[in-house]
């Protein structure tokens, strides 16, 4: 009979713990949530991600509209106040910018249907998402992907880059990836663009390939970076035609003796 009122008090402590998690929102261990006030349509979401040594939130914007879907992720980092605004800044700028573009598309498109014609729905959209290189206490390098569907023949597809020294508290530029080398660029466009003339294969253009890998810092602007690699990531149109897509090319860091 002692056993079992004890077993008994056991079960209903249980109960009361299982209660009290319900109602808080989380259970011991899980990573708590920070929402901001979204807006209307709006969930927004941040959770901390620890990724090595660094510390990582990860802000999760989701939109849903009778004329529109927005879902983009990207980091923050507490450590670097000034990355993190900057990141904040481009993603709002990016979600302000499609939403205005796709009402004045759909605006355009229902003013020039001609009457007694329907004309019709589009459910317009925006992807965009973020894939690390190296995220830790000495260096931040990640890429950030855009997709978006805003009422033409073809998807809008970007990327933008964002490389950081933690240390120093500053950009890292691709020069400072080739200390002493002032002929860098040339060994980046002739090395890009061998790669890149034996992926394409039959779908190379030379006149695209070439304008795309000129030794220019507008040519390679957006890379990520490693210990030992950097990767030059092009953009749909800049070095083959836009059935090809975005590319990439990943070479090493000491390039010495490559040619």
């Amino acid at each position: 009979m002692q056993d079992k009122k004890i077993y008994t008090s056991l079960a209903a402590a249980a109960l009361v713990l299982i209660v009290v998690f319900v109602i808080a929102g989380r259970w011991p261990g899980s990573t708590d949530v920070t929402n901001a006030p979204p807006e209307p349509g709006e969930n927004q979401t941040a959770s901390s991600t620890p990724e090595g040594s660094l510390d990582v939130e990860v802000v999760t914007i989701s939109r849903d509209t009778p004329l529109y879907t927005v879902r983009a992720e990207h980091p923050r980092f507490a450590a670097a106040p000034a990355l993190t605004g900057e990141i904040d800044a481009y993603v709002e700028d990016t979600v302000e910018q499609f939403i205005k573009t796709v009402q004045e598309n759909d605006d355009a498109r229902r003013e020039t249907t001609p009457e007694g014609e329907e004309a019709g729905s589009f459910v317009y959209s925006l992807t965009l998402n973020w894939r690390p290189a190296q995220l830790n206490s000495r260096y931040v390098s990640f890429a950030m992907h855009l997709d978006a569907f805003e009422g033409g023949a073809n998807l809008r597809q970007e990327v933008k880059t964002f490389n950081y020294d933690m240390q120093s508290k500053r950009a890292v530029t691709l020069a400072d990836l080739f200390p002493g080398d002032s002929s860098y660029l040339q060994r980046v466009s002739e090395y890009t663009r061998q790669v890149l003339a034996g992926n394409l294969g039959e779908n190379t253009s030379e006149d695209f390939l070439l304008a795309g890998t000129r030794p220019t810092l507008d040519s390679f602007a957006w890379f990520t970076f490693t210990e030992d690699l950097i990767t030059f990531i092009f953009p749909k149109y800049q070095v083959a035609p836009g059935a090809a897509g975005e590319q990439s090319v990943t070479m090493p860091r000491n390039v010495e003796g490559l040619f």
